[in-house]
């Protein structure tokens, strides 16, 4: 229901009707702003192929939106095919891969470097002995 009565405030804004009610629903009336242009709107629209079913008002109401004045349209259609996911998904793959053998190569490094760190220490506390003794 909200859905509709926003195609039709969106079709008498196009229209140039100048007497919209946009109390007739909580959607209209939230976005009140976007559709009078005081701030900006963006709406994703998507068709599923398989179902016909309210396609053509929803393309309707598309074709509306992109009629509002001062309505700047960014038309960037971004669909891809299974395969082209697939390869995506293998891309993200294997940089995870990478990334996790860099991981392991760094953490490595951290333990020879802390292995060091503790044998440097103990160094340190056997000179200090042996200086603390040789002084008394």
């Amino acid at each position: 229901v909200s859905l509709s009565l926003m195609s039709m405030i969106v079709k008498d804004i196009v229209s140039g009707c100048p007497r919209n009610n946009f109390r007739q629903s909580k959607l209209t009336h939230l976005l009140q702003p976007a559709l009078t242009g005081r701030c900006k709107l963006g709406l994703v629209f998507t068709l599923n192929p398989c179902s016909s079913r309210g396609a053509t008002s929803s393309v309707q109401f598309a074709k509306n939106m992109m009629k509002m004045p001062d309505a700047k349209i960014v038309r960037n259609p971004m669909t891809m095919t299974e395969a082209q996911l697939l390869a995506a998904s293998e891309q993200l793959m294997a940089k995870e891969a990478a990334v996790r053998v860099q991981l392991q190569s760094a953490e490595e490094r951290q333990r020879v470097v802390e292995e060091e760190n503790e044998l440097l220490r103990r160094q340190l506390r056997e000179t200090h002995a042996e200086n603390v003794t040789v002084i008394e």
